[in-house]
């Protein structure tokens, strides 16, 4: 009994082993080819079909990509705020609170001079906070 092995996607050119895949029809248009082709560097036929392979299921899982990846609707979308955005706002916000809450609490204890010194950098801090 003879076994035969698939040799599926794979050409020989010469001595040399190549890859040959047809591009599905709904995504040549967007690859700008209906074929794949590539050497695969080898004259050994175990080492070619490996290549093979490999390339096969690279090529399967980008087209199955653009498939997904592609524009359902050409309506244009309205666009959302974007969630972490606004986390950061409302960070922003509460550590503004927290500062100026904080702040008297802070001077209370130190000399006029250094109250002085450690408000106005505060408040560039606030500023800075403010300003993102």
């Amino acid at each position: 009994m003879i076994l035969t092995v698939e040799t599926k996607n794979i050409i020989l050119r010469g001595e040399i082993y190549h890859f040959r895949m047809g591009v599905p029809k709904d995504c040549a248009k967007a690859l700008g080819k209906t074929e794949i082709t590539q050497s695969l560097r080898t004259t050994d036929k175990v080492k070619a079909m490996a290549e093979a392979q490999r390339l096969t299921d690279t090529w399967s899982t980008k087209f199955k990509r653009m498939r997904t990846d592609r524009p359902q609707s050409t309506r244009p979308v309205a666009a959302k705020p974007r969630q972490d955005e606004a986390d950061a706002e409302e960070f922003r916000e509460q550590l503004l609170s927290r500062m100026e809450s904080s702040l008297p609490k802070i001077f209370a204890a130190e000399s006029a001079e250094s109250l002085r010194e450690r408000s106005a950098a505060c408040q560039e801090s606030i500023e800075l906070v403010r300003k993102g």
